[in-house]
């Protein structure tokens, strides 16, 4: 034991740990002055369905954006915490695909305290459990693990929500929503999920977590299955959210 504390300050020493996103020394994976640069969503300024920002046109009261006027989602509501930009869209590609699995604990954390401190419909919604939009085979095997699970097992311990793996399974390969013209976004993800355990959500308030918001026809598509599968109410709540041209 004292023999690894020794070696672990020698290391320390000659590879100073340092911030995953600007590369600047100190104890944490993402330093307090990164953190302070995420761009976190104004709450009171959203859609009151889907959580899309509307920074240029104010709300009043309970409007709804021009999307979920025409179509009503699946799921209760859903929120994001932060634009996906800047600090944060470094810190998520960085634990997706650089491998910075020791990010998670932050990234989890942060969700976590988000809730508590800027979104009373999340938190008092009183999720039974957290469920995940899951990976298909292919890139969990490049990836070598499912980013949202790991997130999933921070937030959950410190939000006090368990989490129930393995719910949803992706039944088959879809293309990157983000890459897609508009009008192929809902067909791309159409049909793509199954329940695997659907006695495990029968009658409960699920909360499905997931790294980025951008179409929102993933999120809305497992919502759908996990609705009619007999989930009670199912939220969103994402780290980040795109803001499409």
């Amino acid at each position: 034991m004292v023999l690894n504390l020794y070696l672990s300050s020698i290391l320390d020493l000659i590879f100073p740990p340092r911030c995953q996103i600007c590369r600047e020394p100190g104890p944490e994976n993402i330093c307090k002055n990164c953190i302070t640069k995420i761009k976190t969503i104004d709450q009171k300024n959203v859609c009151v369905y889907c959580g899309e920002p509307q920074n240029d046109q104010p709300f009043k009261n309970a409007v709804l954006c021009s999307r979920c006027v025409i179509e009503k989602p699946h799921y209760t509501i859903a929120r994001s915490i932060a634009i996906y930009e800047g600090t944060l869209k470094k810190a998520i590609h960085a634990f997706k695909f650089k491998g910075k699995k020791n990010l998670a604990q932050h990234l989890g954390k942060f969700m976590a305290l988000s809730i508590e401190e800027n979104l009373p419909e999340i938190r008092y919604c009183h999720a039974d459990a957290v469920v995940t939009v899951p990976l298909s085979q292919n890139r969990l095997k490049s990836r070598g693990f499912n980013q949202i699970d790991c997130l999933a097992e921070v937030f959950s311990a410190y939000a006090n929500i368990p989490h129930e793996k393995d719910i949803l399974a992706r039944v088959r390969d879809t293309k990157p929503q983000f890459d897609l013209p508009k009008h192929k976004r809902k067909e791309n993800i159409q049909g793509a999920f199954v329940i695997k355990r659907p006695n495990d959500i029968y009658g409960r308030r699920l909360l499905l977590l997931d790294d980025i918001y951008t179409t929102g026809y993933t999120v809305n598509e497992c919502a759908k299955v996990l609705i009619k599968c007999g989930a009670a109410k199912v939220y969103i709540l994402t780290l980040s959210r795109a803001i499409l041209a």
